[in-house]
């Protein structure tokens, strides 16, 4: 049940990063046009880079989901079977409390709460702790950062999610193989 759901986020994650790969080609080849006619417009750059963010973070967490993540496999593959499979649960483990101290480290410094005491208020917020994440603005765009630093907690809840399931598969896989291991030995 949790694979299917992990599969479904995953399925969403990646068509929201091809959504943003067309948004920054088309802002791209507008960029390439404006220039060459002499009318460019100066915030097509910073709009191109925050939309490219957004499609790496949403494609690294699915990348999470489908294993396709960036691994030294080296060892691995040469190690017998058993041993494979309890260095993934390991990998998928160390993983996890990774992501895990990422999204730590994040609520800390979006601190929900204390915007929320305060009544929403950005600018009571950003006087009283010197942290002006919700009221910072982009250089060119004019939108409050914090729109685009919500890629971050996204991120980091889809990869926790996905690195769950995978350790529970892990774990799963591990002790079916135990299982077999031990049966076939008697």
């Amino acid at each position: 049940m949790l694979s299917k759901w992990s599969d479904r986020l995953a399925r969403l994650e990646l068509a929201a990063a091809g959504a943003m790969l067309t948004l920054v080609l088309g802002l791209l080849l507008l960029n390439i046009v404006t220039r060459a006619i002499g009318q460019a417009l100066f915030w097509i750059d910073e709009a191109a880079v925050l939309g490219m963010v957004w499609m790496v973070f949403l494609a690294s967490a699915a990348s999470l989901h489908n294993g396709t993540n960036i691994a030294m496999t080296l060892v691995i593959e040469r190690l017998p079977e058993r041993l494979a499979q309890l260095m993934a649960v390991v990998v998928n483990a160390t993983l996890l409390v990774f992501v895990g101290v990422l999204l730590w480290m994040l609520w800390r410094w979006f601190d929900p709460l204390t915007l929320w005491s305060m009544g929403g208020d950005t600018s009571a917020y950003a006087a009283s702790t010197f942290n002006f994440i919700y009221d910072e603005p982009t250089m060119t765009l004019g939108f409050h950062k914090v729109w685009f630093w919500l890629v971050l907690p996204v991120f980091a809840l889809g990869s926790v999610f996905h690195l769950v399931v995978r350790l529970l598969n892990s774990v799963k896989d591990l002790t079916a193989l135990t299982v077999s291991t031990t049966q076939g030995e008697q």
